[in-house]
């Protein structure tokens, strides 16, 4: 038995936003970043809340790596502020942080530390049920994350430089709302890092072990897309036809990866970015390669099917799907995403010395599951780091 499982509601396109004054909601707890994030929020989502006569509290702040600690605060402001409705707010970082407040708002009995290293830890654990006192909606500010629609939430543990993917289907959001006029002003590292998340996403949920049919045709999708618009988008900020295709790629990526799961990239990404706060987007676009070749073994057909859908015309599946790692790297390479020794950058040394110890982190990573080549050993996990090290083209 299979199941696909969305919000609730997805209103997208140019205006969507304004579907937040439509909604009965009371009292709406706003949780975003730092201070661009929140102004954005201040001139666009607030008045169109006040307006419409609920209740609003802004609640700022949340990092780009959103450590457990956060969640503990968070919750604790929700508890203060009694919403019946959290809206997530900005890209994947405090949307992701919003889910967990959310979760532990509902049932601030349990112990935050215990149960997000709990909850991360290997394959799906039931959770208890939410919408006991509040709904969830969420508005993504980047075409990147897809958590929008998905039922993840990832989290840092600063004590053992960690990240926790909590996950659950109780974490889908009630609604999502995708209005890629909040995408116009990114500047293009934040739109190239982003779009090659979203990329990553989809190319991990189509070659999932998990055999979702519904899934894997919006991950296809999504791959054109970003293949045909993230380089006019990057070049042409305000390209306004790019910037909506982006948006709904990120979206259809993040509602095919919440069906089938990710990947090695993803466990690859993880590690590297808590140990190195390189941004998570960064991380899988300079990954993605490796992580393509190494799985070749196991998702040539995949890979395969992936590299006619973006118009790679070698004669066989062995050739195309040995093609759409090269392409990968070409797109990043157009995009300025910097190889894995650049973005390590004054961190290499440490990197190379602690490698066993980054290669242990990626290989506890439940995204490992999923992945369409059994991965035995840590030390499979090194040789695709180092591999990153030192790119061939």
């Amino acid at each position: 038995m299979r199941y696909f499982r969305v919000p609730r509601e997805i209103v997208f396109g140019y205006g969507s936003l304004n579907h937040l004054a439509k909604m009965d909601m009371k009292r709406v707890a706003v949780i975003c970043g730092g201070s661009a994030t929140a102004r954005l929020a201040g001139d666009k989502v607030l008045p169109l809340l006040i307006e419409s006569g609920k209740k609003v509290e802004l609640m700022t702040g949340v990092l780009p790596e959103p450590p457990i600690r956060q969640v503990v605060d968070f919750k604790e402001r929700l508890l203060e502020f009694r919403p019946d409705w959290i809206l997530g707010f900005g890209g994947g970082s405090p949307i992701d942080l919003a889910k967990s407040a959310w979760l532990f708002y509902e049932h601030p009995e349990l112990d935050v530390f215990d149960k997000v290293r709990e909850w991360g830890e290997g394959p799906i654990k039931s959770m208890p049920p939410l919408r006991l006192k509040a709904r969830f909606t969420a508005i993504e500010t980047t075409s990147g994350s897809g958590t929008g629609v998905s039922r993840g939430s990832v989290i840092f543990d600063e004590s053992s430089k960690r990240k926790y993917p909590v996950r659950s289907y109780e974490m889908v959001p009630d609604t999502a709302i995708y209005d890629p006029e909040l995408c116009l002003s990114l500047p293009p590292d934040v739109t190239a890092n982003t779009g090659m998340d979203a990329l990553t996403h989809a190319v991990e949920a189509y070659v999932s072990i998990n055999d979702n049919e519904p899934a894997k045709c919006l991950a296809l999708r999504a791959i054109r897309y970003v293949f045909q618009y993230l380089p006019a988008v990057c070049s042409q900020p305000d390209h306004k036809e790019a910037r909506e295709k982006m948006h709904e790629a990120n979206m259809m990526a993040g509602i095919a990866f919440s069906n089938t799961s990710l990947g090695i990239n993803h466990a690859l990404a993880h590690a590297l970015g808590a140990g190195y706060g390189i941004p998570h987007g960064l991380c899988n676009a300079v990954l993605l390669p490796y992580a393509i070749e190494f799985n070749l073994p196991d998702a040539e057909a995949g890979y395969a099917e992936i590299a006619r859908t973006i118009g790679l015309k070698e004669r066989t599946a062995k050739k195309q799907a040995n093609a759409l790692s090269k392409e990968v790297f070409r797109l990043s390479l157009l995009l300025g995403i910097p190889g894995l020794k650049n973005a390590l950058a004054n961190n290499l040394d440490h990197f190379e010395k602690h490698l066993d110890i980054v290669a242990r982190n990626a290989f506890s990573d439940p995204n490992i599951a999923a992945n369409p080549r059994q991965v035995k050993s840590p030390a499979q996990i090194e040789r695709i780091y180092r591999k990153a090290l030192e790119p061939t083209g």
